[in-house]
């Protein structure tokens, strides 16, 4: 396993994500987990929305295993009640927390940009949570670059840090990853994209009528000369750009993790690289706000 560092903690590049959790069951979910952690996987990432909280719930039963210093918990805010307000964010968090069984979040992401509550208020509720310990470190996720802009000078006034962006970005989706490029630079974001095998799209090659087929083709191809799955060459093109710390991985088999845990071994030539690069075609993509 190959990690990066963000505060005091050393992060695993792979991440597990547990959006499906609460669809695997406690069981398999716990398998999937205690197999992670044994490849050196020590970040997961949730959100109080995820399977109705069972997500949270399940997680948090099954890193009481786990030394608490040694993991790194991400959560989210905003599909709740009063979204980014203040009441919201301060029980959304006292909520996680005990789901999660522990007293702090590693992370919490902003997850929505919302247009319904000043951002002052926002960040007075962070700044608490800060300052009391719940929360260390704070992130954005899926918001156009003019809504994070704003967050950002609000960060700043408050005397904190938006730290992490995650985002939708992959080798079939990159209109968000493009648009929010300038902000990834002058704020030196560590990047931990979510869905980076475009919803599957990436695991496997049957000609389809997709804009960006041929990319989905050239996986396939490059994968047959490496003898990997498609979803490791994959990951291996995202893990390969400097600005992406980690990348976000669901998996419901111990295969799944087996393959992304390959990709950090896995070095694409320049070439490759920009093989993958030179037919994607860009399309409008709509960010739900």
């Amino acid at each position: 396993m190959k990690y990066f560092t963000l505060g005091d903690k050393k992060l695993s590049r792979i991440c597990l994500g547990t959006m499906n959790f609460g669809q695997l069951g406690e069981d398999k979910a716990k398998e999937i987990l205690e197999y992670a952690y044994s490849l050196g996987i020590n970040f997961f990432d949730t959100a109080n929305c995820y399977s109705e909280s069972l997500s949270e719930i399940y997680l948090g039963k099954i890193i009481n295993k786990f030394s608490r210093d040694k993991i790194f918990i991400t959560s989210k805010v905003y599909f709740n009640d009063g979204k980014l307000s203040y009441g919201g964010i301060i029980k959304s968090v006292t909520d996680s927390l005990k789901r999660l069984n522990t007293s702090y979040l590693d992370l919490l992401l902003l997850h929505r940009f919302d247009k319904d509550t000043s951002p002052r208020e926002t960040f007075k509720s962070l700044k608490e949570l800060k300052d009391a310990g719940k929360v260390k470190h704070f992130g954005i996720s899926s918001m156009t670059k003019t809504q994070a802009e704003i967050y950002f000078k609000e960060a700043k006034d408050n005397q904190l840090s938006l730290e992490v962006l995650q985002h939708n970005y992959s080798l079939m989706e990159r209109e968000e990853n493009n648009d929010l490029m300038p902000l990834i630079d002058k704020y030196h974001l560590l990047c931990t994209p979510y869905s980076p095998l475009a919803g599957g799209l990436l695991c496997f090659y049957e000609k389809t009528d997709n804009i960006n087929d041929e990319v989905r083709k050239r996986v396939k191809e490059i994968s047959k000369k490496y003898n990997v799955n498609m979803s490791t060459i994959a990951l291996a093109y995202l893990l390969q750009q400097n600005y992406v710390k980690a990348v976000i991985i669901g998996a419901s088999e111990k295969c799944h993790i087996d393959d992304a845990a390959l990709a950090l071994s896995l070095t694409l030539s320049e070439e490759e690289l920009n093989y993958l690069d030179e037919v994607y075609i860009s399309h409008q993509h709509e960010i739900n706000t």
